[in-house]
Parts: structure tokens; sequence; C-alpha cells
């Protein structure tokens, strides 16, 4: 059958299933990404996501192997897809049959989030999340929370001080009582540009103690830094 174009690949994936009774056919296309056709839903498009092809031995290996570990580990299909597209966009990027390691995976995948300064600005929840995979790969991190109004050198030197004291930081933001949002925000988005900060957090309506204190119940250990020459 042919295989050119998406229409004639969904076609002969359809076949596919059809003949062998799987529930979902995963299509690798080299440079076009990979084309996901479920048994009962719309086909799933996951674009090609290396930055420089160096030596594409072993990437279909590559695919294979992340697939069916993450499939193994409970993760839904279109979840282990994208791990596994990851996985190959990193391994094309190395010379000769390479080893993709998780923690390169996570990195990547931290370096798409983070890749712009707003992608730095998480909500509670969001940084939960992130909290979680640094900490999984063993890192320490630090919270400075302040009002940062205005952003000052001082500021500056005391955010990159607290960086020295630990692999990640994040800034936590507190809000003036009838601040309005939009304020918050732009003040969030300075300090999201600044190297030394990893993540920052808009503390409203949670506090930065109920911050602590959530991150804490998980078991997930977070050293407050505090200095004097930012507000509280």
């Amino acid at each position: 059958m042919p295989v050119t174009g998406n229409a004639a690949q969904e076609s002969a994936a359809r076949k596919l299933l059809d003949v062998t009774e799987a529930q979902f056919i995963l299509l690798t296309r080299g440079s076009d990404g990979m084309l996901l056709v479920p048994r009962d839903r719309p086909i799933a498009e996951f674009p090609a996501l290396a930055r420089e092809v160096y030596d594409v031995s072993g990437a279909g290996d590559t695919v294979a192997a992340v697939l069916s570990v993450a499939l193994g580990s409970g993760a839904k299909i279109e979840e282990a897809v994208e791990l596994a597209n990851i996985a190959a966009g990193i391994v094309v990027g190395k010379v000769g049959t390479a080893v993709v390691d998780r923690f390169e995976i996570i990195h990547e995948i931290e370096r798409e989030s983070a890749m712009t300064a707003s992608g730095k600005i998480l909500r509670p929840a969001e940084a939960l999340e992130r909290l979680r995979s640094w900490k999984r790969m063993g890192q320490r991190v630090g919270f400075l929370h302040g009002v940062f109004d205005p952003n000052s050198p001082a500021h500056l030197e005391a955010l990159g001080n607290a960086r020295s004291h630990c692999d990640r930081l994040i800034a936590g933001l507190t809000v003036p009582a009838g601040e309005q949002r939009k304020d918050s925000h732009s003040r969030a988005l300075l300090l999201a540009f600044m190297t030394a900060v990893d993540a920052v957090v808009i503390c409203e309506p949670c506090s930065p103690e109920q911050l602590m204190e959530a991150w804490s119940r998980e078991n997930l250990s977070v050293e407050s830094i505090t200095y004097d020459t930012v507000p509280a």
C-alpha cells in the first residue's frame, strides 16, 4: 500500500489494525515525526523534536524501548508516544548507536517547558509537579519569597546568592492586598527573565508558608532562603 502523506499512512495503518487486531499502530516517519493511529479515535501527530541530527542509528529501537517502558509503567498511549518522541529527538543528536537515560528525557522536558520566561511562571499545582521532577533528579531546591517591588539591584544580588545555595531556585512572589493581577504578573515576568530563577510562583491566594506546608506534606524538602535585602 502507498504510504506517502497522512491519508495514505492512516489508511495503511488501519489495514494493519484490522489484520493484527491491535488497539494502536504507531508509524515512525523520520524527519516528519510520528503518527499514532488508534482503533477507535482520530489520529494524533507528533512532530520530530531533534534540533540537530547527527546519526539516526538506533532511533527506532529507542522509540520501541521507551514506548514499552512507559506503557509498562502505566502511562497512557499518548503520553508514552510523547516520551518516545522526546527520546528519539535526543538520540539522533548523538553519534553512533547511543543510549538515552531518564535524566536526559527529564532535562529535555524541562527545557521545552521553560523555553520562554513566561514558561517559568507556575501555578501552585504546576510548581508541585516541577518540584517533584527536580527532586527525582536528586537536586536541592531553594525557595526565596518576597514582594520584589520595585525589582532592584539588591533583589538581583539576593536571588543570585540564593541560587548559589541550591541546584534550583523557586521565587515566591507575594501579592500586596489590593494589587491588580496584571501588576503582579508583570513583576513575576521580570523575575522569570533572571537566569538565577528557575521558577516563579505567585503566592495568591495561598501564602508562601502554605506553599511550603503543601510541599512538606508531599515529602518534598525545600530549603527556605531569606535575605534582609528582600522585602517579606
